[in-house]
């Protein structure tokens, strides 16, 4: 009898050791429930603007009241980030619109980049656009940035709508955006067709179908094309023409009947009257872009040699 229970007891102490060694072995493979997850997006990047430096939390930023004005700085990543390619690495980075607000009505408006590192989206400095500025588009294209906006005139108060159209293309140079330079070997300046009889096409903003280059022109002259809704003001740009000595001989403007408050390229016509001018000499018809606001940050033209 006491066989059958020392042999009872050796069981149920195997049995323990049993059911104790699988829980640890169980326990062992059971991986952690609480694992850590690093969010890797532009809307957890660091964004430096001014001389601050502040790190977003799905897009949002907010921070300590400010003692003058009782209110939080708090900064908003606008939209949806816009991918491509800046740095020639073959990784999708990205361009984002950022806007401070710090009390008071003004909503300050940046352009920055999220560089893609292996992954790692890194914040670079936003570039200032301006206080209450209306975006339209942004887009990446060939490693630049390029962004469409409205601003307001210099004589109009911060609160009427902003009306003039301003378009910039930006380049990543040293980690930061800087506005791209125009140089006359840019592939983005004037392109004009060496061969007389082609169409003149100019920094991919205004094509001009007549008059061709070099062309032989009378009195009234009748111009034609399509330009960006950026080259008008309220439908129409002006035009210059001018003599062989550079003198302006007559003025006048281009318009168009269809909407022109877009990106896209818009038709227009029109008609300048000029005096004689000696059969042969030459001449330039200037296509000003309006510039309603007067910055010279603005000023942009195209001159169509022709032969009067």
């Amino acid at each position: 009898m006491s066989n059958k229970k020392s042999l009872v007891y050796l069981l149920i102490v195997l049995a323990i050791a049993a059911a104790f060694f699988l829980l640890r072995v169980t326990n062992w493979k059971i991986p952690s429930l609480t694992p850590t997850t690093v969010k890797s997006s532009p809307l957890f990047a660091t964004y430096q603007l001014d001389e601050t430096v502040y790190r977003l939390s799905n897009g949002i930023y907010v921070g300590a009241p400010i003692e003058e004005a009782g209110e939080s700085i708090e900064i908003k990543l606008l939209g949806e980030p816009v991918d491509g390619d800046l740095d020639g690495d073959g990784d999708d980075d990205a361009a984002v619109l950022l806007t401070q607000q710090a009390g008071g009505s003004g909503v300050f408006y940046y352009l920055a980049a999220a560089l893609n590192d292996r992954g790692k989206f890194n914040g670079t400095k936003g570039v200032y656009l301006g206080d209450r500025i209306d975006p339209r588009t942004v887009t990446i294209s060939q490693a630049k940035v390029t962004i469409s906006y409205l601003i307001r005139a210099d004589d109009q108060a911060l609160v009427e709508t902003s009306t003039l159209p301003v378009t910039k293309t930006y380049i990543l140079r040293d980690q930061a955006l800087v506005e791209a330079a125009v140089s006359p070997t840019d592939s983005a300046v004037q392109r004009d067709q060496e061969a007389s009889g082609e169409i003149i096409s100019y920094k991919d903003l205004i094509i001009i179908k007549n008059p061709k280059k070099e062309a032989r022109v009378t009195s009234p002259l009748t111009v034609s094309g399509e330009a960006r809704g950026f080259w008008y003001f309220e439908a129409s740009f002006p035009l210059a023409l001018k003599n062989a000595a550079g003198e302006t001989i007559a003025e006048s403007f281009a318009q168009t009947a269809e909407e022109w408050m877009t990106a896209e390229y818009v038709p227009f016509s029109g008609r300048i009257e000029f005096t004689g001018q000696p059969a042969g000499s030459r001449g330039t018809l200037i296509f000003q872009k309006d510039n309603p606001s007067g910055l010279s940050e603005n000023d942009d033209a195209v001159a169509v040699p022709v032969i009067f």
